[in-house]
């Protein structure tokens, strides 16, 4: 499954900080396991630092990180970054018949 970042801002209800609308998003995954076509979820400082070491050219965040993180070549900015997660998450685990892997990163708590 292939989604484009103009079609995950509206699933999302994010916006574009920088990036291009039609780069397509194929996962999300931990950092371990991450690749260009992966999205990352960074909710805080210290994921901030170690996400110069992902491979995912995109990542959803908050405007609280966005300063940090420029090093990601598509930046969506969310109002609830863990809700938009957990959209996310449902978007690509809906296809299971793709066999996506889906990951949440270790310090990321959803509730």
């Amino acid at each position: 499954m292939k989604v484009a970042i103009k079609s995950l801002l509206k699933i999302l209800d994010a916006d574009l900080h920088k990036g291009d609308l039609d780069f397509f998003v194929c996962s999300i995954k931990t950092s371990a396991q991450d690749n260009s076509d992966s999205i990352a979820f960074i909710d805080n400082k210290n994921i901030t630092k170690e996400s110069i070491k992902f491979k995912a050219k995109s990542c959803i965040t908050s405007s609280t990180f966005v300063d940090d993180l420029d090093h990601f070549q598509n930046i969506l900015v969310s109002k609830n970054p863990r809700l938009s997660f957990a959209r996310l998450t449902g978007l690509f685990s809906s296809n299971l018949s793709k066999k996506i892997e889906i990951a949440i990163l270790k310090t990321t708590k959803l509730f």
